[in-house]
């Protein structure tokens, strides 16, 4: 399984290397480590909880649209890929909306590369 560990920062857009993702698989774990902060460090990480709701809006490179329910595992979101995202090669981008009370709060932009 291609499992990710990513790190997200809310207030800057921390674009890292390029994800890959093969065409068709099922079941990639992606995990999201959540930070408020311009210095990504362990007390600026943002901990959800199980009232928290999170939902990855994720855009195939034909403009389809797609949303997925989160998971909460200790404090991260999590996420998996299933063969719908993952039907057409090229570009996949993914934003998590995260609703905690009265709040929306959408992540930047993160991009895999469907091969």
């Amino acid at each position: 399984m291609r499992d990710f560990g990513l790190r997200v920062n809310l207030l800057i857009d921390n674009k890292t290397e390029t994800n890959e993702l093969k065409q068709f698989d099922t079941g990639n774990k992606i995990t999201l480590e959540v930070y408020e902060a311009e210095v990504m460090s362990e007390d600026k990480i943002i901990t959800l909880t199980a009232t928290d709701t999170v939902v990855a809006i994720w855009e195939r490179i034909d403009g389809t649209i797609f949303d997925r329910a989160c998971s909460i595992e200790n404090g991260k979101i999590v996420t998996y890929t299933d063969k719908q995202l993952l039907a057409l090669s090229g570009q996949l981008k993914m934003e998590c909306v995260i609703k905690r009370g009265d709040t929306e709060t959408t992540t930047h932009t993160i991009i895999f590369n469907v091969v």
